[in-house]
């Protein structure tokens, strides 16, 4: 009777363990391009305002211009982080694709010089 109870419950635990994600919706997709993309916004941040002491307006400026040469609505960028980022798988997802990005143009920029 006692093994029959321990078969039992390890079956539960497994089952109750293999069923964990079931439920979970499946997490939110986003290009490569939206990746490349912030990547390249996070470098720009990091060179204009971590690095440097750019006004808040040139910087604005350089941003907006980011955005234009690459003929991408930045409002519509915002809404579509914004959606990524209120799902914690797929933000985590996002973050860890954008630092391997970014690692990937930093490494691409020192290997032109």
């Amino acid at each position: 009777m006692r093994k029959q109870i321990s078969v039992a419950a390890i079956f539960m635990l497994f089952s109750l363990l293999i069923c964990d994600g079931c439920g979970t919706p499946a997490p939110k997709k986003f290009s490569p391009e939206l990746v490349r993309v912030y990547a390249e916004l996070l470098i720009l941040h990091e060179k204009e305002k971590i690095s440097s002491t750019t006004p808040d307006s040139l910087y604005r400026l350089k941003v907006k211009g980011f955005f234009e040469a690459r003929k991408i609505d930045e409002e519509g960028f915002q809404k579509q982080i914004s959606e990524i980022s209120r799902d914690d798988a797929a933000w985590r997802e996002f973050l860890n694709k954008t630092t391997v990005a970014v690692d990937s143009i930093k490494a691409a920029k020192l290997a032109a010089h």
